[in-house]
């Protein structure tokens, strides 16, 4: 698995723990500008997002995380989840499937930590009510994603 991962100039202090984490749980792709303080969250954002195929997952890290979260939503085929505890991580898979982390670097970095590993380490529990939910959205994002 290819795990794409992208922060802003808000998250550069967060990021080489947040990809030592991450190489873990796979190949890690770094699409954030090299340039300390330039990276912009709705360029990135778009990076890791047109980057995701398959069975690839995202990480996107912006100061609150919503940002990144908006943007990439914006995205065919990505349901993204801001996650600001292991709770949210955890059910933004069980429950939604979802294949792009979105966290915040106002979030102490042990605890991002925390979030990701829970993130990485959890799957989607199939059942025919979560199935058919994320079916709805699939026929929204068909719908909407011409």
């Amino acid at each position: 698995m290819s795990i794409v991962f992208g922060c802003d100039y808000n998250a550069d202090f967060q990021k080489n723990t947040l990809i030592i984490v991450l190489s873990n749980f796979g190949t890690v792709i770094d699409v954030t500008e090299q340039e300390p303080g330039r990276s912009d969250y709705v360029t990135v954002t778009t990076l890791v997002c047109e980057k995701i195929t398959g069975d690839d997952v995202g990480v996107l890290v912006c100061g609150t995380g919503i940002g990144v979260s908006v943007v990439a939503n914006k995205h065919k085929g990505i349901t993204a989840a801001r996650c600001v505890t292991v709770e949210d991580a955890e059910d933004s898979r069980v429950i939604n499937n979802a294949n792009v982390l979105c966290i915040s670097s106002k979030v102490p970095v042990y605890v991002n930590v925390a979030i990701t590993k829970t993130f990485f380490r959890t799957h989607f529990h199939d059942s025919p009510k979560r199935t058919y939910r994320l079916q709805q959205i699939e026929r929204l994002e068909s719908r909407n994603f011409l």
